[in-house]
């Protein structure tokens, strides 16, 4: 699949591991581990892999119920016995860093005229807190919520349901995101899309390839000619 500049009108971008880094919740786990960023990694894997499993079995919680549930998880398999308070605190003070490159190239592809919406399957609450926190929200058009329609990614019917609330066809959307099975979702649902490799990770390669792959998001400005 190539890459086509021309049909893109909108563009979409995922949120946790593309705009800010999911194992910069380390810092808040240093205290409690010699292996912080392998408790993140596990922390943020097992909530996107329960994101997926409630949405197949119809039972959507919210993202702070399975992310809270997911640290559980991570904790007790790396044998970290801790408190109540500890792990509320965890919670409260765990946060996701930004990536270098996302101020300087939302910028580039805002001043082309591009309109750039974030799609995530975080809660509203928490897309606030991050769009703000990674010092984006002028650069942003809006931020759409799996919580709007209680099906998580990669499920077909909330990029179908973003296309809508966007108000542009799938075949004039790219999706910019560095989760495999995102691009998939965006994918089988007719969109372009653009992986972002980050933190070195390699593509998966099973199902579709992404239209682009791209080491940084000052690539798909590039690719727009922006």
């Amino acid at each position: 699949m190539e890459f086509d500049p021309n049909a893109v009108e909108t563009i979409l971008v995922d949120s946790y591991s593309t705009l800010v880094n999911e194992v910069s919740t380390r810092e808040a786990l240093a205290q409690y581990t010699d292996h912080p960023e392998a408790l993140a990694r596990i922390w943020y894997e097992r909530s996107s892999i329960y994101g997926i499993a409630v949405t197949m079995l119809g039972e959507y919680r919210t993202t702070e119920k399975r992310h809270a549930e997911a640290l559980d998880y991570a904790l007790h398999s790396m044998d970290i016995d801790i408190s109540e308070a500890e792990r509320e605190q965890i919670l409260e003070t765990a946060e996701y860093e930004p990536f270098d490159d996302v101020r300087g190239a939302l910028e580039r592809l805002n001043e082309g005229g591009y309109d750039i919406y974030v799609l995530s399957n975080g809660d509203p609450d928490m897309l606030a807190h991050m769009v703000q926190t990674a010092e984006i929200d002028d650069l942003v058009a809006d931020t759409i919520s799996a919580a709007d329609v209680g099906i998580y990614k990669p499920d077909p019917r909330l990029y179908r349901y973003t296309a809508q609330k966007v108000d542009t066809p799938v075949s004039e959307l790219v999706h910019v995101t560095a989760s495999w099975y995102d691009i998939q979702g965006a994918s089988y649902t007719g969109m372009q899309t653009a992986w972002v490799r980050r933190l070195g990770k390699t593509w998966e390669a099973v199902l579709k390839d992404p239209h682009l792959k791209i080491d940084s998001l000052y690539e798909i400005a590039d690719e727009l000619g922006v």
